[in-house]
C-alpha cells in the first residue's frame, strides 16, 4: 500500500468535517457504492461485505472484514490485485474537492 494514501485519507476525512457537516457520512456512501461496483463478483460474499460504521469525532469508516478482501485489493502471490477501496476514495474525493475547491 501507497504510504501516501492513509495520510490522504486523513486530509480527506478532516476536509469533510470542516466544510460541511454530513458531508462525511455522503462521501462514505458514494465511496462504499463505488466500492461494491469496483468489486468482482464469483458469490457475492465480498460484495455484500461493503458497510459503512460510525467512527469517533462524527466521522464514518467504510469497511469490508470478508477475510479475503485485502488479498482481493491488494494482490497476492498467486493472484493480481483487483483495487477496489483506494479507486473508490479517489474517485469520490476527487469529486468533493471539484465540488469544494482543493486537491483530493
Amino acid at each position: 500500500m501507497n504510504a501516501d494514501f492513509p495520510a490522504a485519507l486523513d486530509r480527506f476525512a478532516d476536509r469533510c468535517r470542516r466544510l460541511a457537516p454530513g458531508l462525511a457520512g455522503r462521501a462514505a456512501v458514494a465511496i462504499r457504492d463505488e466500492a461494491v461496483a469496483r468489486t468482482p463478483v464469483a458469490t457475492g460474499r465480498l460484495r455484500d461485505g461493503w458497510r459503512i460504521e460510525p467512527g469517533g469525532d462524527d466521522s464514518v469508516r467504510v469497511v469490508n472484514d470478508v477475510p479475503y478482501a485485502a488479498s482481493v485489493e491488494y494482490g497476492s502471490r498467486a493472484r493480481p490485485a483487483r483495487p477496489m477501496a483506494r479507486p473508490a476514495v479517489l474517485q469520490v474525493s476527487a469529486r468533493v474537492a471539484d465540488l469544494v475547491g482543493g486537491e483530493p
